[in-house]
Order: C-alpha cells, then structure tokens, then sequence
C-alpha cells in the first residue's frame, strides 16, 4: 500500500490555512444521538456489570481496533499479519464509531498532512480553546477547496471487505448490540455501545 504521501497530489496550489468549519450533520447528530442514549438509557438500566462491559469493550475497541488494526496497520502498515487478522483489527476499528477505513484514512491523512506545514488551521492544529476544539471535532468539518488532492490505493478501493465496511460503518453496531442485548439487557447496549462510542469519539 503507498506510504502516506503518495495518497496526495501536491502538484496543484494547496494551502492548510484556509477553510472554513461548517456544521456536519451526519457527525454530529450520531454523536448526539449515542450520548442522548447513554445518559438516558444508561442512567435508567445502570448496573455495575453494564459499566464493566463497557470498560471492557472500550479497551478492545480502541486498543485493538482504533491503535493497533485501524492505525498502525490500515493507515500505516508498520507490521505484516495474516489477513483474517487485518479484517478484525479494521473490524474493530469500525466498531470505534468514528467512521469507516476510508473515512479513517482520509482523515488521519490529511490531519498529518496539515500538521507538517509550517502553519496550519486552527481546525487541525487544535488551536482554539477546548470547547471551541470539541464543538468543532465533534460536530463539525473543514471546507477548503485548497486542500491537495487526495486518492485512496487502489488495492483498498477493490477490497471488498474494506468497501463493506465503509458502506455499513454505523451499522456494525447492529449486531455487537445484539450479541450485548441477549447476554444482558438494555443496560449491556446502553453502556456498551452508546457510551463505548460516545466516549471512544
């Protein structure tokens, strides 16, 4: 897969400083939605067992999804692994909530791209106060037309289960809740999914 700079064209004028930060309303509204859930939900069917489920999935998630499958080797390809394994990592790394492989590479690409000019924007740099950086990275995105061109590698565009999972990000909660529901209730969806991805966001 091609390193990080070779996903971008630099050849035409870009520019990290300019943007503007309009409201997402996929973004948002799913992060509202997952929080409104947990607080509500999870405060009617709290027990200590829907909490520790939620400890639990949290650290696989982020640590074998978002760190290790979704960044180190999606994005990065820092180590070889047999391909079932690569599927669980990006698997989990979906679960994480904040979007698919695409949306994952894209972002985290174009975030370190920003971050190694000499300048960038505020939105990248996380150079506003912490409520300005929440809003803005919670519920929003940056618009620039001045961005270089960005292309994804071929061999992840013609993987089928990449593409599955992009297509059906959100939906890959479905069935965990599912799995959540039956051996414990709501509290087990309310804490272990809403929560999870609230606080995994």
């Amino acid at each position: 897969m091609r390193c990080l700079e070779e996903r971008f064209d630099l050849r035409a004028a870009n520019d990290c400083l300019s943007g503007n930060v309009v409201w997402a309303p996929v973004k948002s509204l799913w992060w509202i939605a997952m929080s409104g859930a947990w607080i509500i939900g999870g405060a009617k069917f709290f027990s200590w067992s829907a909490v520790l489920v939620f400890l639990i999935c949290s650290a696989i998630v982020l640590c074998g999804g978002h760190s290790i499958g979704m960044h180190r080797k999606f994005i990065h390809q820092s180590f070889d692994c047999p391909k079932w394994l690569e599927y669980f990592g990006l698997y989990l790394g979906t679960l994480v909530g904040l979007g698919g492989p695409l949306t994952m590479m894209k972002t985290h690409d174009m975030r370190d791209w920003a971050q190694r000019q000499n300048e960038c924007h505020d939105y990248y740099s996380h150079g506003r106060s912490i409520g300005v950086d929440f809003i803005w990275q919670i519920h929003c995105a940056l618009i620039s037309d001045k961005q270089p061109h960005y292309s994804y590698p071929k061999e992840v565009m013609t993987d089928r289960v990449i593409m599955f999972l992009q297509r059906t990000a959100m939906l890959q909660q479905i069935p965990l809740g599912a799995f959540l529901f039956w051996m414990g209730g709501w509290g087990f969806v309310f804490w272990g999914i809403c929560g999870r991805v609230s606080i995994s966001i």
